[in-house]
């Protein structure tokens, strides 16, 4: 497990009231000539730009956020089947290791969705597979998800060669 000290444990809405706290802070600091909430306020600015606050992780609060947000990181990196990111512009912006290999030099993806428009199936929240056969002649299923609320399209893989020869010696019998 990581260090516990490297930890993000502070949420944006709580990364936003901090801004908006130490701004009023130091509004009153100014006006008031005293310069004690001016330390406060510079001590929240920092937690902002840590992103880790001392007393939630004394207090263990939002621990909990920050393990999800560790095994969510880890699910489409330790996949062993290729998982990829693409931004709003077809463009790959994530690749697991297994993506990476069977996609070397390939920046885009376009050779399997170039009839589909990557803006439109953000915005309608899609969902479609594709099955492609590769350089290397094995046969994958992707499963492209288009997700609004982040303006990404995640692809997920699975390599089926072996099901389509098994299905090949089911009807050649």
């Amino acid at each position: 497990m990581k260090c516990c000290f490297k930890k993000q444990n502070i949420s944006k809405v709580d990364m936003n009231i901090r801004v908006l706290i130490s701004f009023i802070l130091i509004v009153f600091s100014f006006l008031s000539n005293i310069f004690t909430p001016l330390i406060m306020a510079f001590i929240l600015l920092l937690t902002v730009f840590k992103r880790s606050c001392l007393v939630y992780r004394l207090l263990k609060i939002n621990e909990d956020m920050s393990l999800l947000n560790e095994y969510a990181e880890a699910l489409p990196k330790y996949n062993p089947e290729p998982v990829l990111i693409l931004n709003n512009n077809g463009k790959i912006v994530f690749k697991n290791k297994p993506a990476k290999e069977l996609f070397l030099e390939s920046e885009t993806f376009e050779f399997l969705y170039e009839d589909k428009n990557i803006e439109e199936l953000i915005e309608q929240d899609s969902t479609f597979k594709i099955q492609h056969t590769m350089k290397n002649k094995k046969t994958y299923l992707f499963t492209f998800v288009a997700v609004k609320d982040i303006d990404l399209i995640m692809v997920y893989s699975v390599n089926i060669t072996e099901t389509i020869k098994a299905n090949e010696e089911i009807i050649n019998i």
